[in-house]
């Protein structure tokens, strides 16, 4: 789920047309299945997309991380951006066995040689 708070900047714009800025890989259809099916969500409420958005809005989106970046044209930060180079928590370690913390959508396995993996 990503959470976008509505700036200044996108003030007095249609839900609509602010997602379809948002991923304009997608089509005008998609858009308003997400809105219908309620995985896109204005305020924690479902939105038909002609609202206008007002600074503080809070869109929520729940859509996988595929999906976003697939839509979103190469505009969201993969993997290996969102979590640079930093240490794992580790909770336990001996010789055999290691237990450590894994962020939230890191995956465990790479899918491919971009992906920051476990």
């Amino acid at each position: 789920m990503k959470e976008i708070i509505i700036s200044r900047a996108d003030e007095g714009r249609r839900l609509d047309r602010y997602m379809l800025r948002l991923f304009p890989e997608a089509s005008t259809g998609f858009i308003y299945k997400m809105l219908r099916k309620k995985n896109i969500t204005l305020n924690d409420r479902k939105a038909t997309g002609k609202e206008a958005l007002v600074t503080g809005d809070i869109v929520k989106i729940y859509f996988s991380d595929d999906t976003f970046s697939k839509f979103a044209g190469g505009q969201e930060s993969g993997p290996a951006q969102r979590y640079p180079r930093r240490e794992l928590d580790v909770l336990y370690e001996d010789e055999d066995v290691i237990l450590v913390n894994k962020p939230a959508g890191m995956k465990s396995q790479k899918d491919s040689d971009q992906d920051l993996s476990l």
